[in-house]
């Protein structure tokens, strides 16, 4: 099979996602302008301005089932989400 390699670190990477429920701080890239209040002591005055997108999945969580179980549909939908705009984007491109 052309792509076994890449599937099988895929499902490794895919069974490793809970790992981030280990810490109290955010994923990198993630933080709220009250992250860079409370680590730097001030927010950057360009974000100030800057808008935030609802998350789709806050947290990467539903609170009806258990958290690890919602890391992994949160990972699921996005790489739906992911997959389904590159798919767009090549269907376009026809």
């Amino acid at each position: 099979m052309k792509y076994k390699y890449l599937l099988i670190l895929m499902l490794i990477i895919f069974i490793l996602l809970p790992l981030g429920l280990l810490t109290d701080s955010p994923a990198w890239g993630e933080w709220d302008l009250s992250f860079y209040e409370r680590i730097l002591g001030f927010v950057p005055e360009k974000m100030k301005n800057t808008i935030e997108i609802p998350a789709i999945l806050p947290d990467y969580s539903l609170n009806v089932v258990n958290p690890v179980i919602s890391y992994y549909i949160s990972a699921l939908v996005g790489i739906g989400i992911i997959f389904l705009t590159f798919y767009a984007l090549y269907r376009l491109k026809k």
